[in-house]
């Protein structure tokens, strides 16, 4: 990934610099710039750049604290207070099935799913240094709000990545009152910004992954839009970087995605064109 100084100066092909970026540049326009300058002819890796971007570098340090992924799902679990001998965790129960690049923790108590055509997640992005630390608070906030499914990162390459503790609501105004619980909880921790998510607080950010009907193979909120972004973007022939992300930016805005924000309602993939009515929860 290239440094943000690095990617803010981007120029086009006349030698002018890149206009689109705010005064306060945006995560998400810098991910499009990265992306767009650094196209090739390689099938999948604008793609890569845009969902991977602003993930921490790798570092031996954390190579030898947090590459046994065995000890580290145990540390990470023993942090979380979600031991087997403590009964503080007897509402959520470790969850079957999938990689082990996740741990997914499931709310035997939580009554009633998603109505709405998607699911409605929230991200925390705290510093990779600082998730062992904020796993307890974090899972008390769950059981407080009765959060169906709460999973993080369990091995290195997902631990990278920003969108580190992944909250499964039932729909925004679940996600908001979450949001609101988490505020006052991850007060003055360091985090990692977010692309392509609506922001609500400082290390907390909300998406709607679409229902399998609504985009088959996109699985996210964030694999759907970089999906889109990608193709746009690499559907501009000429090597202006600038010019691609314009076009990128107006297919956010046909999509009817504001791109300031990132933010779309619970109806959003019910009013895409051929939707199917009968769509409803589902993502990953």
């Amino acid at each position: 990934m290239q440094p943000a100084s690095e990617v803010s100066q981007l120029r086009v092909a006349d030698g002018s610099p890149v206009s689109l970026v705010p005064a306060s540049p945006a995560i998400s326009f810098l991910a499009l710039q990265y992306a767009a300058r650094w196209r090739d002819d390689r099938p999948g890796q604008t793609y890569r750049r845009l969902y991977q971007f602003n993930s921490v570098p790798r570092s031996p340090a954390h190579q030898r604290s947090l590459g046994d992924p065995v000890a580290l799902r145990q540390q990470l679990i023993s942090a979380a207070g979600l031991d087997r001998t403590d009964a503080a965790a007897d509402d959520y129960r470790l969850g079957r099935g999938g990689t082990g690049s996740w741990l997914s923790w499931l709310n035997s108590e939580a009554r009633g799913g998603s109505t709405i055509a998607g699911t409605r997640k929230v991200y925390v992005t705290v510093a990779i240094d600082q998730l062992p630390a904020v796993l307890r608070a974090v899972f008390r906030v769950a059981r407080d709000a009765t959060v169906p499914v709460l999973k993080f990162g369990a091995d290195y390459a997902n631990l990278r990545r920003p969108d580190r503790i992944v909250f499964y609501t039932r729909d925004w105004g679940h996600a908001k009152a979450v949001a609101d619980a988490l505020r006052p909880v991850l007060c003055g921790i360091p985090a990692t910004e977010l692309a392509f998510a609506e922001c609500l607080y400082t290390a907390v950010y909300t998406g709607l992954d679409p229902p399998p009907p609504a985009s088959p193979g996109a699985v996210s909120w964030r694999g759907w839009v970089c999906r889109m972004l990608a193709d746009a973007l690499d559907s501009v022939a000429e090597p202006d970087p600038g010019a691609a992300v314009e076009v990128a930016l107006r297919r956010c805005r046909d999509s009817g995605i504001d791109p300031d924000r990132w933010a779309v309602p619970d109806s959003f993939f019910a009013d895409q064109p051929g939707a199917s009515p009968a769509a409803i929860a589902g993502g990953g």
